[in-house]
This record gives C-alpha cells, sequence and structure tokens, in this order.
C-alpha cells in the first residue's frame, strides 16, 4: 500500500510540475501575487505576525481539465485537503505556489502546505562564482510573500538556505516560522561576514530538530529552553569559547 502510494504521488507530482511549467510560459508577464506591496511594507508585516489574504490574479488560467480522468471528472481536485497538502509538499515551494493558478480549488491550497522550502542556489551560475542582486531581491521579496500569505496552519519543516540575503529579513522569515509552531528548522548559509541567528530558535517550545550550517559564529543566549529538541546538527560552526559549548550541550534536553 505503501508503495503504490508513493508511485500515485510521485506520477501527480510530476503532473503539477509540467502544468507549473505550462502555467508560467502563459502567465510570466501577469502580476505576481503581492507585487503592487513594497518590501519594506512586505517585512513590517510578516514582524507583525499579521496575514495579508491571498490576490486574486486579474488573467488566471485554468488548466484542470488536463488533470482530469477519462470520464471528464476532475478527480485529484475532489481529494481531500490532507492529501492535496500532503502531495504539494512534495515540490519545490515555488512550484507549491504556482498551482494556485490550475484552477478555483487550487487557488489557497499551497497556503497550507506543511513543507516550505526555500533555496536560492538556482540563482547562481554554475561557472561563475557571481550573484545578480535583481535575482537576489525577487527571492526574499517571494519568500516574504509566502509567509505573508499563508495560513494558521503549523509548519512541519523549515528549510532555508541562501547565501546573499539581509541579516534582519532573514530573522523574520525564522521568526515567523516559529510562530507557526516549527518542528524541523533546517538553515545553512553560506556567508563571509558572521551571521548571528535570533535567539528565538534556541527557545523554541515545537521545535524537535536543528539543523545549521553556516560558516560563522553562533552566539547563545543567556537562556536556552527547547524541550522538544531530539537531533540537533552543527556543521561549520563556531563557537566563540569553549563555556558556550558546554553551556548549550548542558542545557538542552538528552535525548
Amino acid at each position: 500500500m505503501k508503495t503504490w502510494l508513493k508511485t500515485i504521488t510521485f506520477c501527480i507530482s510530476q503532473a503539477f510540475s509540467f502544468c507549473c511549467l505550462f502555467c508560467f510560459f502563459h502567465l510570466r508577464n501577469q502580476p505576481s501575487m503581492g507585487q503592487q506591496m513594497r518590501p519594506a511594507k512586505m517585512l513590517k508585516l510578516l514582524e507583525s505576525g499579521r496575514r495579508i489574504p491571498v490576490m486574486d490574479g486579474s488573467e488566471q488560467q485554468d488548466v484542470h481539465a488536463a488533470l482530469n480522468d477519462e470520464e471528464g471528472k476532475d478527480r485529484i481536485s475532489s481529494l481531500p485537503d490532507c492529501i492535496l497538502h500532503y502531495i504539494l509538499s512534495f515540490l519545490p515551494t515555488k512550484e507549491a505556489v504556482a498551482t494556485g493558478i490550475l484552477a478555483r480549488r487550487w487557488k489557497d491550497l499551497w497556503t497550507a502546505v506543511p513543507i516550505l522550502d526555500f533555496d536560492d542556489s538556482k540563482l547562481y551560475s554554475s561557472h561563475v562564482n557571481y550573484w545578480y542582486p535583481a535575482e537576489i531581491t525577487r527571492f526574499m521579496n517571494f519568500v516574504e510573500r509566502v509567509l505573508l500569505l499563508r495560513d494558521v496552519s503549523n509548519i512541519e519543516r523549515f528549510r532555508l538556505s541562501c547565501r546573499v540575503c539581509l541579516v534582519s529579513r532573514v530573522h523574520a522569515w525564522i521568526s515567523a516560522a516559529i510562530r507557526h509552531n516549527v518542528k524541523e528548522l533546517d538553515l545553512c548559509f553560506f556567508v563571509d561576514e558572521p551571521f548571528l541567528l535570533p535567539h528565538r530558535v534556541f527557545n523554541c517550545g515545537s521545535l524537535s530538530i536543528l539543523n545549521v550550517e553556516m560558516n560563522s559564529i553562533i552566539q547563545l543566549p543567556n537562556s536556552i529552553s527547547c524541550p522538544g529538541l531530539k537531533i540537533l546538527h552543527l556543521g561549520l560552526v563556531t563557537f566563540p569559547d569553549d563555556i558556550s559549548t558546554q553551556r548549550l550541550f548542558f542545557l538542552l534536553p538528552s535525548a
């Protein structure tokens, strides 16, 4: 049964990817969600913990017929939300968001996907170590729109991998995930300057898995409280002194 479910999920995920690509070429000139909102205003809303409603596109394309069966019924769209959320969780967040234009039934489904995965590695050339400011800005704006438009459901896993992002904005993203009772936090930063994590990462009651990889110094808060933490992985990080290292592992709950 599990093998059958995985096979069906994989096939549906591939179909979604195809539909997202199809819609991208037809709607690439259409205004994106929250395009009129300035980044500064989005960041302010994100830090306040408020949520804005999903905006309707001016010319949304309905391509759900591509997913219909031979009887002309859209059986996929008739599945319960929890199953559709599970299916969408296998897609990259950018593609999961794009399914909102498939049909009216799908418009808000992505706002409750339990897994969020943001990775800016695709913005870099594989041959040249160079980053493009315009692409980085679009990436940061996209992350904030997704978090602002998200519903009140919890986040199972939040993964963030980036090289060039403003510290204040990254802190706001992580704080938003914590407000959604995130269970697994996967953070990867490749930066040239010291990068400080928000202190609330080490005071998150819902967190069970914490994975941090960054070539920087970790500054620990005075108090650490992660009662549900079961797995802690630290890579490439540097502690300011031995006392900080001992304090971290002494205060964290034993597995």
